[in-house]
C-alpha cells in the first residue's frame, strides 16, 4: 500500500511524535505541556502531550499534524494518494463519519461489514463457530445470531480471543486487499480495533471518534443491550481518551449529525 504522504515508519510507534519522509518533518516532538481539557464534554479529559490547539469548528487537532499537512502541500503536492484509518470505541459515531467521507468522494470500507459478511457466508468461519460454540449461537434458520454470539464472547475473554484469532486475519487480507485495488485518492478504513491490534503503521494518518462513556451508555442501551452488555463491550476496549491520545486527529461523535458533518468538512479540507 503507498499512501500519498508515505508510509509512517514501520520501526517505532505513535507514542507523542509523527514520523514522515520529509527531511523538515522527520521528527516532530508534541509540544505543550500536561493538558487536560475539561468540560468540553461531559468532562471530557482527552489526554496528556496531544492536543495544543482547538478548532472553532469544534474539531481538535494537534500543532505536529497541522504541520505535518502544511510541509507535505509544500515538499509533495495537495493531490496525493492519502489511506486513513479510523477508529473509536464502540458507540462514539464512527460508521456515520465513514458515511460522511464516502459523500465527499472517499473509498470507504468498514471491517463490521467484512466480519457480518464472513459470519454470513464463510462455510470455514461458520463451521468454526459451530465446533466452537455449539448450536446455541445459532438461529433455527441456522445462521449464525449474533446477538447470541456477542453475550457469549463479550462475557468471557477467552472466547472473544478464539473468535478475534478466526476473524482478524482474514478481516485483515480482505480491507488490504481492497485498499490495494481501490483507485481513489482518498481512502478511509473503519477498524474499530485499530490500536488493540497495532495496525497504525497500515496508515497514513489515524482519525479517532471521540464520545464520552455516559453517551456510549446512552446509544447501547437504545441498541437494546443490557447495562451489563453495555459496559462489557466498553470495558473490552482501550478508553476513548486513549485512543484520541494515541491518533494524529480527533472528531467528537456526541453531538448532532450536522456538527460531526463540520467536523468531517474540515479534515477533508486539511488534506485537500
Amino acid at each position: 500500500m503507498n499512501g500519498g504522504r508515505g508510509r509512517i515508519r514501520t520501526d517505532e510507534r505513535r507514542s507523542g511524535r509523527i514520523y514522515s519522509p520529509h527531511p523538515l518533518a522527520t521528527w516532530i516532538p508534541y509540544l505543550g505541556s500536561f493538558c487536560e481539557w475539561s468540560h468540553l464534554v461531559d468532562k471530557l479529559i482527552v489526554g496528556k502531550w496531544f492536543f495544543s490547539i482547538f478548532e472553532f469548528d469544534g474539531t481538535f487537532q494537534s500543532f505536529p499534524f497541522q504541520l505535518f499537512i502544511l510541509l507535505s502541500m509544500k515538499f509533495s503536492g495537495k493531490h496525493e494518494r492519502i489511506v486513513v484509518g479510523l477508529t473509536g470505541s464502540i458507540a462514539c459515531g464512527k460508521s456515520a463519519v465513514l458515511l460522511l467521507l464516502g459523500e465527499l468522494g472517499w473509498d470507504c470500507f468498514s471491517t463490521d461489514k467484512i466480519a457480518h459478511r464472513l459470519l454470513l457466508e464463510k462455510d470455514e468461519v461458520i463451521q468454526s463457530i459451530r465446533d466452537e460454540f455449539g448450536d446455541a449461537v445459532f438461529s433455527s434458520e441456522g445462521t449464525v445470531d449474533k446477538a447470541r454470539l456477542g453475550s457469549v464472547v463479550f462475557s468471557q475473554s477467552s472466547k472473544r480471543r478464539w473468535l478475534e484469532e478466526l476473524l482478524h486475519p482474514l478481516i485483515r487480507k480482505e480491507w488490504l486487499h481492497a485498499v490495494e485495488e481501490s483507485e481513489a485518492k482518498r481512502i478511509a478504513v473503519e477498524v474499530p480495533l485499530l490500536f488493540e491490534n497495532a495496525l497504525e503503521t497500515e496508515f497514513d494518518q489515524v482519525v479517532t471518534v471521540f464520545t464520552n462513556e455516559t453517551t456510549q451508555m446512552k446509544r447501547l442501551l437504545q441498541r437494546g443491550l443490557s447495562s451489563t452488555e453495555a459496559e462489557q463491550r466498553i470495558s473490552s476496549q482501550l478508553p476513548s481518551s486513549e485512543k484520541a491520545r494515541m491518533a494524529d486527529f480527533v472528531l467528537f461523535g456526541d453531538g448532532s449529525l450536522d456538527y460531526l458533518r463540520r467536523q468531517v468538512k474540515r479534515f477533508d479540507l486539511n488534506l485537500a
